[in-house]
C-alpha cells in the first residue's frame, strides 16, 4: 500500500504547493469519512476504543497542517499515519483488507 500511496503522490497537480482551500475542505471531508467508519468499527468490537481515538488524534493534526504545507509531503505524511494506525489493529485478513479501502478512499479511488 506504501507504493500505491507513492504512485499517487506523484500524480497530484501542483504537487510542491499546499492544498488550496477548496482541496483542503475535499481532503477534510474523506478523513471525517474516514472516522465515520471506523466509529462504526468500533461500535461493532473491531476495534477498541484506543485505536480509535489515536485514529482521531491523527486526523485533528493531518487537519490542522493541510494548507501549511506540499501536498505531496502531506499527503504522504497522512497516507503513512492511518497505515501505521492500521497496522497496529491486527494482522487479520480484516485489518489487512481495511488498509486497502481506507487508502483507496483517501485517495478518491473508492472502495470495492
Amino acid at each position: 500500500m506504501r507504493e500505491s500511496l507513492g504512485k499517487n503522490v506523484e500524480e497530484l497537480e501542483n504537487p510542491d504547493k499546499p492544498f488550496n482551500s477548496e482541496e483542503a475542505k475535499i481532503w477534510a471531508e474523506r478523513l471525517d469519512e474516514l472516522v465515520v467508519k471506523f466509529e462504526k468499527f468500533q461500535e461493532d468490537n473491531k476495534i477498541q476504543k484506543d485505536e480509535l481515538d489515536s485514529l482521531k488524534r491523527d486526523v485533528k493534526d493531518l487537519e490542522l497542517h493541510i494548507e501549511s504545507i506540499p501536498k505531496k509531503i502531506w499527503v504522504t505524511a497522512a497516507g503513512n499515519k492511518i497505515i501505521n494506525t492500521l497496522e497496529k489493529l491486527s494482522n487479520s485478513k480484516f485489518a489487512q483488507a481495511l488498509v486497502e479501502i481506507t487508502i483507496r478512499g483517501l485517495l478518491g479511488q473508492g472502495a470495492q
